[in-house]
């Protein structure tokens, strides 16, 4: 699980992220609603609805990092408000419809990591008629860059490391997203606003037909 706890670790420490999701929580959870939180990994969302006040919150991830994310919640004083569920969101059930749904599976572009389809689940099989969904809306910012240390990566593909030939992987390096932070300078062109989706009403189909 080491690596795993790495990925939150570096989640937990995007101070950014983590703070845009407390304030929308806070925003939108009240003292008394029941709380969905899918793929809970180490149950941070779930600790934030509690603290604004939700009477229970169904912490649902199908890792072994929800047996860790039980013992943070009895760390944090909220197990008795927290049911941690292992399963796959889209093949668990619930004893009861829920207020708010809660997930941070958007990926680096917003929609890869599956949040579209668990959304649509939930939003069919969990959440109430008035339910609210957090987040409740994606937009994916594109503009062109220049980073030659960046592109050295994919370029490595098109060498002979150890005197062979892996030129085709240059094809799904090429392809493949990679977290880097941009300073103005690497700008080549405005950024633009490629897709928005609404959570509420999206499918995974919204995304495929989409424009950029």
């Amino acid at each position: 699980m080491s690596l795993v706890l790495d990925e939150h670790r570096l989640y937990l420490a995007d101070t950014a992220r983590v703070s845009a999701f407390q304030r929308a929580i806070e925003e939108v959870v009240t003292p008394g609603d029941v709380v969905l939180d899918l793929g809970a990994g180490t149950g941070i969302l779930g600790l934030m609805a509690c603290r604004a006040g939700a009477k229970r919150v169904y912490a649902v991830d199908e890792g072994p990092i929800i047996g860790l994310a039980h013992e943070v919640a009895a760390a944090n004083g909220c197990q008795d408000r927290i049911t941690h569920v292992k399963g796959l969101s889209t093949r668990v059930e619930l004893p009861e419809r829920v207020d708010v749904v809660l997930a941070d599976q958007i990926g680096r572009f917003g929609f890869e990591s599956g949040i579209l389809e668990y959304f649509g689940d939930a939003r069919a099989r969990f959440l109430k008629s008035a339910g609210v969904m957090v987040p409740s809306e994606i937009g994916l910012v594109v503009a062109p860059v220049e980073c030659p240390d960046l592109f050295g990566q994919v370029e490595f593909w098109g060498r002979t490391p150890a005197g062979y030939d892996f030129r085709p992987a240059l094809a799904i390096a090429a392809n493949t997203g990679y977290p880097a932070r941009f300073d103005p300078a690497h700008l080549l062109g405005a950024p633009a606003r490629a897709i928005s989706l609404t959570l509420s009403t999206a499918s995974p189909a919204a995304a495929l037909s989409s424009e950029v």
